[in-house]
């Protein structure tokens, strides 16, 4: 199956390909590091340059993620002819962390992480492409970190992809007041960085059925770099990550804040969506000066682990909308 005369990884072969494809073509390509964030700590980051490129795209990824789990997408951008740039927020994959258990997402304040990408974008993204326009691709937790971003930055990027951005967190059945009073109150008791009690440790044995995905073959090659990686291996929350994650809520949906936003903004979807609240998105749409909502049928959570027909009509809307 091809888009824009581009192979889609075939989920019938997917580990061999991503193996003996992708990761060999973009090792030709790619450049890591690490680089001091606004703190002083380290924030690891890759980038992938192509002679020339149509423009960079930034690429944010979820809650409890990291930057190698986008390798297919990154790989999609790169052979569709631009710079990509990516790197593991704090907390996560191979960068700063504030807990020893590499199971457990913590964040002290969630501006961290928009200060963060700000360092990314002026320290590494401007500085060694500084003559293409910037992209964002951000997905859930990625996405609101994007989003308060631009509300800082209005100019910064020329378009933004947002796929199932975590404009408010679900609550697992809890309602959300109640989740940030119990958040909150774990914090001021000194355990804002203890594991959730609705939260486990890191399971190998994750199934495929209960997962955010729709492709099997691309869950399991995601969960295998977690099973064989400690420091992928996020999987809950902390006390203060809840209630943080459920403040900037109020942000989000400040009317005058995201008229601030001059981006362009396409938001993707997911059909059925269990980690945000996606009846909410198109609200915050509505909010932007120049915002559209379109829903990917027969998508889960991430929607670029979906399956190949999936894959095809998600890859398209993303760059019919950064090649208009």
């Amino acid at each position: 199956m091809e888009i824009r005369n581009i192979q889609i990884i075939d989920e019938n072969n997917y580990s061999s390909q991503m193996i003996d494809v992708v990761k060999p073509y973009l090792g030709e390509f790619e450049k890591t590091g690490s680089f001091s964030s606004f703190d002083g700590n380290n924030i690891f980051y890759r980038f992938y340059l192509n002679d020339s490129a149509k423009a960079n795209v930034v690429v944010v990824h979820g809650f409890t993620e990291n930057s190698e789990k986008f390798l297919e997408m990154i790989y999609y951008y790169h052979k569709n002819g631009y710079n990509v740039f990516s790197y593991d927020q704090r907390g996560h994959g191979n960068s700063y962390r504030e807990v020893e258990d590499t199971s457990i997402s913590h964040i002290n304040k969630f501006d961290d992480y928009v200060c963060d990408l700000e360092s990314f974008v002026d320290n590494i993204v401007k500085k060694t492409s500084p003559d293409r326009p910037n992209y964002l691709f951000a997905h859930s937790m990625g996405g609101a970190v994007g989003i308060l971003y631009m509300m800082k930055n209005p100019d910064s990027f020329a378009k933004a992809v947002l796929t199932a951005p975590m404009v408010f967190p679900q609550t697992a059945g809890v309602p959300a007041f109640a989740s940030k009073l119990m958040a909150k109150f774990f914090c001021l008791i000194g355990k804002g960085k203890d594991r959730v009690f609705l939260h486990g440790e890191f399971d190998p044995k994750s199934d495929f059925e209960n997962s955010n995905d729709t492709s099997e073959a691309r869950y399991e090659y995601a969960m295998d770099l977690k099973r064989n990686n400690k420091q992928y291996q996020n999987c809950s929350a902390s006390y203060s990550w809840v209630y943080e994650s459920l403040k900037i809520t109020k942000d989000i949906f400040n009317k005058k804040k995201c008229e601030k936003i001059n981006t362009p903004v396409l938001l993707l979807q997911a059909e059925v969506d269990g980690s945000v609240r996606k009846e909410l998105q198109p609200e915050f749409v509505k909010l932007l000066k120049k915002g559209t909502v379109k829903e990917i049928k027969g998508s889960k959570h991430e929607i670029y682990l979906s399956s190949d027909d999936v894959m095809k009509e998600y890859l398209e809307e993303i760059f019919s909308f950064f090649e208009d």
